[in-house]
C-alpha cells in the first residue's frame, strides 16, 4: 500500500537534498506527538525506493543499540541504524529527546 503524506511536496523536496559530493543529506523532522513524523518518513523512504526501520529512543539505550558491537569471538553485530547507514535506508531514532544526554 502506497502512503499519502499531507506535507509530501516539501518530504520529497527535503529528500532530494544532496551534498557536494551528491549524497543524500540527513534530514530531522521536528513537532508535537502525533503530527505525522513518522508517516512521512515512511512516505520519503517508499518514494525513493528505500527500505524504513526506527528505533524508539529511552533513557535505557545505550551507544552499542545504536552502533553495534564487537562480540567475543569478532564478529561485528550490526544494528538497523548500522544497515540503513552501510547499504542505504530511510531510519528514524523515535522520540529522540527521551533518550539518555549520556
Amino acid at each position: 500500500m502506497k502512503h499519502y503524506h499531507r506535507n509530501q511536496e516539501k518530504l520529497n523536496k527535503y529528500a532530494g537534498i544532496r551534498d557536494p559530493k551528491g549524497r543524500r543529506m540527513p534530514i530531522m523532522l521536528t513537532g508535537e506527538s502525533a503530527t505525522g513524523k513518522s508517516d512521512g518518513a515512511i512516505y520519503v523512504a517508499e518514494s525513493i525506493g528505500l527500505p524504513f526501520s526506527y528505533m524508539p529512543c529511552s533513557q535505557q539505550m545505550s551507544k552499542s543499540d545504536l552502533l553495534g558491537f564487537k562480540s567475543p569471538t569478532g564478529e561485528i553485530i550490526g544494528t538497523l541504524f548500522t544497515e540503513a547507514y552501510e547499504h542505504g535506508g530511510v531510519f528514524v531514532l523515535e522520540e529522540i529527546d527521551a533518550a539518555n544526554p549520556n
